[in-house]
């Protein structure tokens, strides 16, 4: 029998669920939607991995059966078992393709019947459902600044002439090796700016140390999280599954308290109450810094020089329900600088360009494989304020690197 809840308390828990989909005021950490519905319904998620190494999630339904979190999510399968069921409805899903070039798929309750308020053949979007109780299923706070802050440390970037920069960049293959780790999972966790900080420093230290492919490092997003943020020196800044604010502190925190490795602490979303891991080995990072809001030349250069970018956006319904494409919208505008609004926290590892739609970054999420393209967007350079706050992270000051891929291809021209 499919899962039958009433209707307040089933739409009270909805509007929880998308309400903490957005973090606290003024601060950046969207869960993984996926995830976050699988267990509003009460229903287990199951984490696992590839071959490969990347992130997969599953929930597992009444019957026992397992279905793939981000499928359930938009109506895919499991549809006896949806909160569409729930009151009555079917489930299908809708794929659009949008002008832009990108698709979207998202699940739809249709009323079969006359029900209560409802006439046979209606079509709801869930989450219009939502919005039209007075909720944004992502609840946006604006950013805040504290009293007289200042952009942090913005740098220019003049190593690389941007008369040299290539068309396409990408640090999954460089001479056919990927310097960036398999896609990750931060579940339902509010912590997406420790995954973009993580992203960074691992490829800053792949990069540095020529690690590649299966050998690349796996830093510990919980100890970002938990040990410097909530039950550590940062915790003003960002703690735990609550978020992050915008000063980018989570990348300062690891230029000096460091991090470990996930093999010393595993990630957990549960609040472990305190730190017992202030005595493990750290990896200290020698510096970071800001690229100009919308400097896009600026952004290419720093990606070749450091590796992934820590980069902050703002990502609306359609970047949520992502399928494939290359995704635009029209947030393309910095009107705060480097305080412009955003909600979540990604990685920029390369960039492209489409012979149609124009050039592309390469954006890695940590909301599993299951989301977008393999746990990858291409997004358009400017779209979801991606070019407002992107950050690096520096392993070792630049006089030191030796010979690194990107640089060594552009000598190679």
């Amino acid at each position: 029998m499919p899962l039958r809840l009433s209707f307040s308390a089933e739409l009270t828990a909805l509007l929880t669920f998308f309400s903490l989909l957005g973090a606290a005021q003024s601060c950046l950490g969207i869960e993984n939607p996926a995830v976050k519905y699988c267990l509003v319904l009460g229903y287990q998620y199951i984490g696992t991995a590839d071959s490969s190494g990347n992130a997969q999630g599953y929930c597992r339904l009444p019957d026992n059966s397992l279905v793939e979190a981000w499928a359930f999510f938009q109506g895919m399968t499991g549809q006896q078992y949806s909160y569409c069921a729930s009151k009555g409805l079917r489930t299908e899903t809708r794929t659009r393709a949008h002008p832009q070039g990108f698709t979207t798929r998202r699940a739809v309750c249709i009323a079969d019947e006359n029900l209560p308020g409802m006439k046979a053949g209606t079509e709801l979007d869930l989450l219009d459902l939502l919005q039209s109780k007075g909720k944004e299923f992502i609840q946006l706070s604006p950013r805040q600044a504290p009293l007289n802050a200042v952009s942090p440390k913005s740098e220019q970037f003049n190593e690389i002439p941007a008369r040299m920069l290539i068309e396409t960049f990408d640090w999954r293959d460089q001479d056919q090796h990927s310097y960036i780790g398999p896609v990750r999972d931060q579940g339902a966790c509010g912590d997406c700016y420790a995954f973009g900080a993580a992203a960074a420093a691992e490829t800053a230290y792949n990069i540095r140390h020529h690690r590649y492919d299966e050998n690349t490092v796996d830093f510990s997003e919980s100890f970002i999280a938990w040990c410097l943020g909530a039950y550590g020196p940062y915790s003003e800044h960002f703690s735990g599954c609550n978020g992050a604010d915008y000063e980018y502190a989570e990348l300062d925190a690891l230029t000096r308290e460091g991090v470990t490795l996930e093999l010393n602490f595993p990630y957990t979303e549960e609040d472990p109450g305190s730190c017992t891991h202030n005595n493990d080995p750290v990896h200290i990072f020698s510096g970071w810094g800001r690229i100009p809001p919308n400097d896009t030349a600026g952004i290419k250069k720093a990606i070749m020089k450091y590796g992934a970018l820590d980069a902050a956006i703002f990502a609306p319904a359609d970047f949520i329900f992502y399928s494939g494409g290359l995704y635009s919208d029209g947030q393309t505008e910095c009107p705060d600088g480097a305080w412009t609004e955003t909600n979540h926290a990604v990685a920029l590892v390369g960039w492209g360009k489409d012979a149609v739609t124009g050039e592309y970054w390469i954006l890695r999420n940590s909301w599993g494989v299951g989301w977008g393209e393999n746990g990858y967007m291409k997004i358009a350079m400017k779209a979801a304020r991606v070019a407002c706050a992107t950050a690096f992270l520096q392993y070792t000051p630049p006089a030191y690197f030796p010979p690194i891929p990107a640089l060594y291809l552009l000598r190679k021209k």
